[in-house]
């Protein structure tokens, strides 16, 4: 196992750069910026070791994000309808940057944060744990917040995220990671081919605007939602229940007590990923849009169906609140979410 940490320049912002390395051949990259994964190196079925997330080839990229690659979202994850909420019969306003509702924390959220860095090896492990004071009203959240995610790379080929919070006051926390994957390698095909499994019987219904309705919709009802069984993301990626969003940006409620949360797979480089959780529900995003396109690493402008993200959370939060509960963090209490990505080739 190998830790590495290099000080880096992200525009004006003084940041670091940790690279966390195993015997297997697989290595991930992080920076203190945002908690943002730039790389997930992993071999093939023939031995070539390529990078399996989506990164930006000028770190600067990073700072005017919309997308959110690679990053911690928090304070809370996806988006609130109406850009507000109502807690101990307070109204709180947020931010609208998402048309008239509130996405990923707000105007700055924790992915544009430089986090504290603390790093540790072990003979099986090697990690870093960012820290970060999100400050009473900071982005219209109330409380003080303190928040804490390690990552930790093992010698099975586990990544495993944990979250932890704590605030002084009741608040709203609903943390997650936006990594855009693509197993076939530096994005050598769109994920449109790769196959997927999810463990889960509901999608939380959305309006034209992405917002959750606070209804349930069985998958056995909607096929194209209906990934119990192994299939091709794109065999019903366009069909009409998909077309609000363009595609598949929609909450997957896990079944309770599943052992796996979602299998991710590409047949021709023989990758193969394994998401558990012990998160509520799974974001399914296949990165329908790409407004602001910029080059990525492998020196290509990013496109739509280059990635996919799987952002374990709780539900977002819809119109008057629906499924706001999964979210309040009362003061005092602990926060505390881990979900793994587990890597076969």
């Amino acid at each position: 196992m190998r830790l590495n940490r290099e000080a880096i320049e992200v525009g004006s912002k003084q940041a670091q750069k940790i690279t966390l390395t195993n015997t297997q051949q697989m290595s991930v990259e992080i920076l203190s910026l945002g908690g943002i994964i730039t790389k997930i190196m992993v071999p093939d079925a023939k031995g070539n070791i390529e990078n399996v997330v989506l990164g930006y080839r000028n770190l600067e990229d990073y700072l005017e994000d919309g997308a959110c690659f690679g990053a911690l979202i928090g304070r809370t994850a996806g988006r609130i309808g109406g850009a507000r909420f109502t807690l101990n019969d307070k109204v709180y306003k947020l931010p609208v940057n998402n048309g008239e509702n509130n996405l990923h924390g707000g105007l700055e959220g924790f992915n544009k944060k430089v986090w504290n860095v603390e790093t540790f090896e072990h003979a099986d492990a090697v990690g870093v744990s960012l820290s970060y004071v999100s400050t009473h009203l900071e982005e219209g959240y109330p409380g003080n917040v303190q928040v804490e995610v390690t990552y930790t790379l093992t010698e099975s080929n586990e990544l495993k995220i944990h979250y932890k919070a704590v605030s002084d006051e009741d608040t709203l926390v609903n943390l997650t990671n936006h990594s855009y994957f693509n197993l076939s390698g530096d994005v050598k095909a769109p994920v449109t081919m790769h196959n997927l499994q999810v463990c889960s019987d509901y999608i939380a219904q959305l309006d034209e605007a992405s917002i959750p309705t606070g209804k349930l919709l069985s998958v056995k009802d909607v096929d194209a939602f209906n990934f119990n069984n192994l299939k091709c993301i794109g065999a019903q990626i366009d069909e009409e229940c998909t077309k609000l969003q363009s595609g598949y940006d929609h909450p997957w409620v896990l079944r309770e007590g599943s052992k796996q949360a979602v299998v991710y797979e590409d047949p021709i480089s023989r990758r193969r990923m394994y998401v558990t959780t012990d998160q509520k529900v799974v974001v399914i995003y296949s990165m329908n849009f790409a407004d602001d396109p910029k080059y990525l690493q492998n020196g290509e402008m990013a496109k739509v169906r280059m990635g996919i993200c799987f952002e374990t959370q709780s539900l977002p939060i819809g119109y008057e609140d629906c499924f706001i509960e999964d979210s309040i963090l009362r003061a005092g209490e602990k926060y505390e979410k881990e979900s793994c990505f587990k890597f076969e080739w």
